[in-house]
């Protein structure tokens, strides 16, 4: 996890105005007009360890660009073994040593819908071989 939320008795000093006012709306106990808690959203990306984006690891870029952005939330997980679209016959050709130098990535933002907003553009720019996946969730929890 690149990033934990502050609670009331341990504020995080690192985390900016921004993320402080956008954290600020989580745990709201009041929905609003239509009965539903706040908007938020969760972009997972699937893309390949050895993935380059401006001389820099795409997931290594994307959580700083997140960062940058103020994202409340964002995690990278290598996984063990995987293929997609754009590696399924180097899986069938190739023992599982070779794949270990570029193994699946996988990230996960979650935010305000106006965040994702800002950081999607990025991600579009960013990701040339991979999946990016936009789902609306429903924050029960976030201390």
């Amino acid at each position: 996890m690149v990033h934990h939320a502050p609670t009331e008795n341990n504020p995080d000093p690192l985390a900016s105005s921004t993320e402080k006012a956008t954290m600020d709306g989580v745990n709201d106990p009041n929905p609003n007009a239509q009965g539903n808690h706040p908007d938020y959203e969760k972009l997972t990306i699937y893309v390949g360890e050895a993935d380059q984006w401006q001389g820099r690891p795409v997931h290594l870029a994307l959580i700083q660009e997140a960062r940058r952005l103020g994202i409340v939330g964002a995690t990278a997980v290598r996984g063990a073994t995987g293929y997609g679209k754009n590696n399924e016959e180097r899986v069938m050709l190739l023992g599982i040593i070779e794949l270990s130098s570029d193994l699946p990535m996988v990230l996960t933002f979650i935010d305000r819908r106006e965040k994702i907003d800002q950081l999607l553009p990025i991600v579009q720019q960013a990701v040339q071989g991979g999946i990016v996946l936009r789902d609306q969730v429903e924050v029960v929890v976030h201390t």
